[in-house]
């Protein structure tokens, strides 16, 4: 084969692989309804998780070690183990709570809010370890309750050995601290844990009510949560709510100018159309 037939056989080659992206770009340029299938994933900055762990760590240390607190340690892993056993009457229900709130009422009055969540982050820094069985059962039972069958039905851990993202894991036993001790559930979270906890009911928890999935992107968007647009979009879609997800999506393009939100926003029209 001559040089001249050699170096029209490479460029054909070349040609061919450069036309291969290009169609892409121009498929995707095309509008076209492309129906939403996955939810953008969970991201939460690197540096504000290592700094929200090391508060927790300070925190921690300074929590105090005074007959309120001791109380309210006892009250909490007596929860804990009424969880594993399942089940008790009402009135035992009734006793631990009131027991639980008196502890609480007496942390705050000797030490204030600081103090309970000093008490919080200490109960917080080792949860990772409890879960993978780095302590007796009873101390297990006693910290964590029905804390990992929860973890399993949120995609967050399988058999009660946790899979998931540690820190959202950890921000979840916060919020478990929180209901317990009959507070907001995010009370006093930092905005990243707000992230994480919103943000994985809302992007990943798929077993969740779709309803509270809904519900939570406004919280996960105002603690200032990654791709909060197209999460309600595509939620909305999912839930068969085509004509807000339509408007959703809209929002989101015109944001954006991301061109698959584009295509999505017209699956979601086409599907309000036909409704």
């Amino acid at each position: 084969m001559d040089n001249r037939r050699k170096l029209s056989r490479t460029w054909a080659v070349a040609g061919l692989l450069v036309s291969v992206p290009a169609a892409t770009l121009v498929l995707l340029a095309v509008p076209r309804a492309v129906a939403p299938r996955e939810l953008p994933a969970l991201a939460l900055s690197p540096r504000a998780i290592d700094a929200s762990i090391e508060a927790d760590e300070e925190q921690a240390r300074r929590a105090p070690d005074s007959e309120s607190a001791r109380e309210l340690d006892r009250a909490l892993r007596a929860q804990g183990v009424a969880e594993v056993i399942g089940s008790s009457s009402e009135l035992a229900r009734a006793v631990r709570h009131a027991r639980i709130e008196r502890a609480v009422a007496g942390v705050t009055r000797a030490h204030g809010p600081t103090g309970l969540a000093a008490i919080r982050a200490r109960w917080a820094t080792d949860v990772q370890a409890l879960l993978l069985g780095r302590a007796p059962l009873r101390e297990r039972e006693e910290r964590l309750g029905s804390f990992p069958r929860m973890l399993d039905r949120y995609g967050l851990a399988q058999g009660g050995v946790p899979g998931g993202p540690p820190f959202v894991i950890r921000t979840l036993y916060k919020a478990r601290f929180n209901a317990i001790a009959g507070h907001e559930l995010t009370e006093g979270m930092r905005r990243v844990e707000r992230q994480a906890y919103y943000g994985w009911l809302v992007l990943h928890a798929k077993d969740a009510p779709m309803a509270n999935r809904v519900e939570a992107v406004s919280e996960y968007e105002r603690a200032g949560g990654a791709h909060a647009d197209e999460a309600r979009a595509s939620l909305l879609f999912l839930a068969g709510d085509t004509t807000r997800a339509a408007r959703a999506f809209a929002r989101a393009y015109e944001r954006t100018g991301n061109l698959r939100l584009r295509n999505h926003w017209l699956a979601a029209l086409r599907s309000a159309d036909a409704e």
